[in-house]
């Protein structure tokens, strides 16, 4: 009975301590306390309308693919009218000062939220982990208390694009003959793949990206190889990531008949491994692109990876004109005038073996403008498929498709499209939930 007494009264002494340093009884009533506690105004939490990754520092990153609306959920139970200014991190930052509205602020109607959208073009040049951070400020109609400021860092980080046309080749050079300790072996794997161009703009938004890893490799490439990219030479590491490959290198003949061949793009990598190819092997390879900040794109390929078919369009041939270019006309069903054209695009559903179907792949593009140079003006994909609307004008798009665990698509390219007038303004849509956008051209 002792002990139950004295514990009680231990725990009595705890809770007083308590709740005098919360300075409950020594300035404030509790019932005071917690009828302020549910009065308060104040931002409960952040959401983002696109998708965003947390780099090696816990920093959200968002990509400068489209522009991103950052919902700031409210805690305001009398329903005040609330006044929000909001500032940003990158104010003052000489990369957006001749932008005239890098962001805006509007609060909903029913003084819950609060909705900061940072512009694409904004996001684009503040790319490879700049501060992009929203601050803020809410003030109330007829509220007395002080409501803190809020923030959350987040940056304008797109992750690195993924390795294209990765696939497993052959060096016969090392071939075995069966022995009573292995079975006969048509040489060692190869990895090849391409690194994607946008590595080597250098006016563009991945000049952060410094590592490749690559499993199934030696140590040495599961630590990561710097990637060393000299965009003005166009060069790359061709010592850790050879550009060229043996006389006996081949096609894996272990999905004969459907062979998958490796078309070497611009900056193509031949990686030679030191695994054995022996027939039924299952092996898989993963490439791995990381930027500055830790974000990181993979192409997952393996020994018997089958290769994606081509990209489908609604660009027909019969829009093609003899010198291979396209031309098509801004007219509808009936013949009217129309001011754009709507390009959709579909991912593929077959591979190169005919009876495999396949789901889920993603297509991946890229929208030039000009007729004989052409200038890069934005990047995209959609799983299974996408869209976009283009006004009169000079084009080029390029497009392929992409599944991890299967080779990449040829790509395949359309020049030349609606090549009426030059035009004033490019408005893209795609339908995997990105929202519209708008880029200047």
């Amino acid at each position: 009975m002792k002990k139950t007494r004295i514990g009680f009264l231990f725990a009595f002494l705890l809770m007083a301590v308590h709740f005098i340093s919360c300075s409950l009884f020594t300035d404030q009533k509790i019932t005071d306390y917690l009828y302020d506690k549910s009065q308060k105004i104040q931002i409960a939490e952040a959401r983002f309308s696109t998708p965003s990754q947390t780099d090696k520092e816990g920093v959200i990153s968002i990509s400068s693919e489209n522009e991103c609306v950052v919902t700031y959920l409210v805690n305001n139970p009398n329903g005040l009218a609330l006044h929000a200014t909001v500032t940003n991190a990158a104010d003052g930052n000489s990369a957006i000062a001749a932008l005239a509205n890098p962001y805006t602020a509007t609060v909903s109607d029913d003084n819950n939220y609060v909705f900061v959208t940072l512009t694409e073009e904004m996001l684009r040049r503040m790319d490879m982990g700049n501060d992009v951070s929203p601050v803020v400020s809410l003030a109330a109609d007829s509220y007395t208390g002080e409501i803190p400021a809020f923030t959350e860092k987040i940056r304008a980080n797109s992750k690195p694009p993924a390795v294209t046309g990765a696939c497993v080749m052959l060096d016969t050079s090392y071939a075995l003959t069966a022995t009573s300790s292995h079975d006969s072996s048509n040489g060692k794997y190869v990895l090849c793949f391409n690194l994607p161009d946008e590595l080597f703009d250098s006016g563009g938004i991945h000049g952060d990206v410094k590592k490749v890893y690559a499993t199934g490799l030696s140590s040495v490439y599961s630590k990561g190889i710097a990637l060393n990219i000299n965009a003005a030479a166009n060069t790359w590491n061709t010592t850790d990531l050879p550009s060229n490959h043996s006389a006996l290198y081949g096609a894996n003949t272990y999905l004969s008949p459907v062979t998958v061949t490796f078309v070497p793009g611009k900056h193509p990598v031949y990686l030679l491994t030191q695994v054995q190819a022996y027939y039924g092997d299952s092996q898989n390879f993963t490439i791995t692109l990381e930027d500055e900040k830790g974000l990181q794109s993979n192409a997952v390929v393996a020994v018997n990876s089958t290769k994606l078919k081509a990209v489908t369009t609604n660009i027909t041939n019969e829009t093609q004109l003899a010198s291979g270019k396209y031309q098509i006309a801004l007219v509808d069903a009936l013949g009217n005038k129309t001011d754009y054209y709507t390009v959709t695009m579909a991912a593929p559903v077959k591979t190169n073996k005919p009876l495999e179907t396949v789901s889920g792949a993603s297509v991946l593009y890229s929208l030039y403008t000009g007729s004989v140079t052409y200038t890069l003006l934005t990047t995209g994909s959609g799983n299974e498929g996408c869209s976009f609307n283009l006004p009169a004008g000079s084009y080029k798009i390029t497009a392929h498709a992409q599944k991890d665990g299967y080779v990449d698509s040829d790509e395949t390219s359309w020049e030349n499209l609606l090549k009426a007038m030059m035009p004033i303004r490019l408005s893209l849509a795609t339908n995997v939930g990105d929202g519209n956008r708008e880029v200047l051209s």
